[in-house]
């Protein structure tokens, strides 16, 4: 079995394909311990081609092996977390990492990481990740490493929202628990990252930055908003309540109330945003809602009133705009 599967959804991202997969080829360890999947995602561009041709012309005598899935077009659904998906099926590797073709990895960081979470068995690794543009690389928050934990037990420490990317992950511990992303949405890592974290056993976080996370306007994130972003939210939301009702301790409950509150909030605030916002009985529809508000004056205001909750909204979004 080979030691890692690194994993790239490739949708019309030929500018930046390069350097995505330059940064995963500088590596420390042998090209036979590793293997490098590139998910064709049904690329109108030559991005598989510039791959490819960047591939071939890399001058490092043991190179991994590139293989490249090509695009399924009976699929009823598409997107990053298809490809995700299909690759995890596909992989060799005894440990994945998900990156996104328009970022990259920390050059000879395999070693290292492959080195904490093998002799443990560890079911994943976290590490930090950089902000990237073109004219700055910051930190995006500071990290420590804590030695192993329970996935847990990290998860509840270190809350904030991250990438599927900022993590090694046992191939056969996501597969044992069916851990897969949710299709045919965008932020499906909000759903991911709770569910495997918390189903985790060992596991840990490090101080170390192996990540860079590319900045750009017109990204599925930074991108104009959209009922289809906001079905995306409500997605993720009622996965984690169904998620919560049949694996989550009673003890844990509030935590993961509070997270599929926050993104039941992001939700309605992006609406507000939308040039076609969905109605209001949309989110009355959902499962979550009224949402369990443990004393959230915002959480509180949205059960009140859904339609002050998107009056408040509008001016918060509107005096960010005139800043």
């Amino acid at each position: 079995m080979l030691r890692l599967s690194i994993i790239i959804p490739v949708f019309n991202i030929e500018e930046f394909l390069p350097e995505c997969l330059e940064s995963c080829l500088r590596q420390d360890i042998s090209g036979e311990e590793y293997e490098i999947l590139l998910v064709d995602d049904g690329s109108s561009d030559h991005s598989i081609e510039v791959a490819q041709k960047t591939y071939d012309s890399f001058s490092r005598q043991d190179k991994p092996n590139l293989r490249i899935l090509p695009p399924k077009k009976e699929l009823p659904v598409h997107g990053a977390s298809v490809s995700r998906n299909r690759g995890v099926d596909d992989a060799r590797g005894k440990y994945i990492w998900f990156v996104d073709g328009d970022d990259k990895i920390e050059p000879n960081c395999l070693s290292f990481l492959l080195a904490t979470a093998e002799p443990q068995d560890l079911d994943f690794v976290r590490f930090g990740f950089y902000l990237w543009t073109e004219q700055s690389c910051n930190i995006a928050y500071q990290l420590r490493d804590i030695g192993i934990r329970k996935g847990w037990e990290i998860f509840r420490q270190f809350q904030r929202p991250i990438g599927v990317w900022s993590a090694l992950w046992r191939r056969e511990f996501l597969q044992q628990k069916g851990i897969r992303l949710l299709e045919g949405y965008v932020i499906e890592d909000e759903d991911f990252m709770p569910r495997a974290q918390y189903q985790a056993g060992d596991a840990r976080i490090l101080d170390k930055y192996c990540y860079y996370y590319r900045q750009r306007q017109n990204s599925v994130m930074r991108g104009k908003a959209s009922p289809h972003k906001v079905k995306s939210y409500l997605a993720v939301c009622e996965a984690l309540s169904d998620f919560k009702d049949k694996h989550v301790e009673e003890k844990d409950k509030p935590v993961f109330e509070n997270i599929i509150n926050f993104m039941f909030s992001q939700g309605l605030s992006v609406n507000t945003q939308c040039e076609s916002p969905l109605p209001l009985s949309s989110f009355r529809a959902s499962s979550c809602y009224p949402l369990k508000a443990h004393g959230r004056i915002k959480y509180l205001l949205i059960n009140a009133s859904l339609r002050l909750a998107t009056l408040a909204f509008q001016c918060r979004n509107l005096l960010k705009t005139k800043r």
